[in-house]
């Protein structure tokens, strides 16, 4: 009796200690969901007392820290610096840098006629290709690479032509056309801003960029930028730290707000100091009281 007494005061016991357990699990649920359901509504009650705005940062020549890094493969693309590291076809063509602004001039005298540079793709990875041109007559042009086709309409005034696509073949080097027309067209085509970014190269899978988004928030830009997107309530200060480029010692900020109209910090030039360790300049951005979406550039002089 006594051996049937103790079993059932061990049962007793027992469950009373499972209970225990269960309640301190559930007390410890209780309180954590407690903490980040506090969290979630200060949040949600500081989003509705604060306006939210997308803050754009672009740094040409440098790194921003945090931020996405992109390259043209390009070189030469606005045609600054005449026609170097553009080649032309065997066709018979003209080109040359127009003397109204840095753009190329182009005309042909004969089929399959078109400028070229040499790049490299890789299969499944996706790219950008970008132009802007004018070109005022119906004769199709193209801007090509591989097997895919960029084809550009008829406009009196400078119009912007952009795609993205999957590459299917890996090919070490292959041109990158613009200009192709299977005939010959006197009159001038005239072009600039020419640009090839590797993608998958430069972001995770899933997130690459649309070309619409691309075109909207990138401007035309030689060798390789720096770029960070965020959103911030109007309330909140925003800094985001700067590497100049090697050699490049001079940093100027220019910010533009949602409606075009340029902030009150444009034009500003920004306080670098030299790291030894880096051997770069170093700048930090601050913006304080953004009552707009607002888009920044800071570039570099050395």
């Amino acid at each position: 009796m006594k051996k049937r007494g103790f079993i059932a005061t061990s049962l007793i016991y027992s469950f009373f200690l499972v209970f225990l357990a269960i309640l301190a699990g559930l007390i410890r649920n209780y309180i954590a969901n407690k903490v980040i359901l506090d969290r979630f509504n200060e949040d949600a009650i500081y989003g509705l007392n604060n306006d939210t705005y997308k803050l754009t940062v672009v740094a040409y020549d440098s790194d921003i820290k945090r931020g996405h890094s992109i390259t043209n493969l390009i070189q030469n693309g606005s045609f600054t610096e005449e026609i170097p590291h553009w080649w032309t076809s065997q066709g018979n063509i003209s080109v040359g840098k127009d003397s109204a602004s840095p753009r190329a001039r182009i005309t042909t005298f004969a089929p399959d006629s078109y400028i070229f540079q040499n790049v490299s793709i890789y299969a499944n990875r996706t790219y950008y290709m970008r132009v802007d041109y004018i070109k005022d007559f119906n004769i199709p042009i193209s801007v090509r690479v591989d097997t895919e086709n960029l084809q550009l309409m008829r406009t009196n005034s400078f119009t912007r032509s952009s795609m993205n696509f999957v590459a299917k073949n890996t090919v070490d080097r292959t041109p990158f056309i613009v200009g192709f027309s299977s005939e010959p067209y006197g009159t001038p085509f005239y072009v600039t801003n020419a640009m090839f970014i590797n993608l998958t190269d430069h972001y995770e899978k899933g997130n690459v960029p649309t070309a619409d988004w691309l075109d909207e928030n990138i401007d035309f830009f030689d060798g390789t930028i720096s770029y960070i997107i965020e959103d911030h309530y109007s309330d909140d200060s925003y800094e985001v730290e700067v590497a100049g480029a090697m050699d490049y010692k001079r940093a100027f900020l220019t910010c533009q707000g949602q409606n075009g109209n340029w902030t009150n910090i444009a034009n500003r030039e920004l306080d670098t100091t030299y790291d030894a360790e880096s051997k770069r300049y170093l700048t930090t951005v601050k913006l304080d009281n953004i009552t707009d979406d607002i888009k920044c550039n800071v570039r570099w002089s050395k």
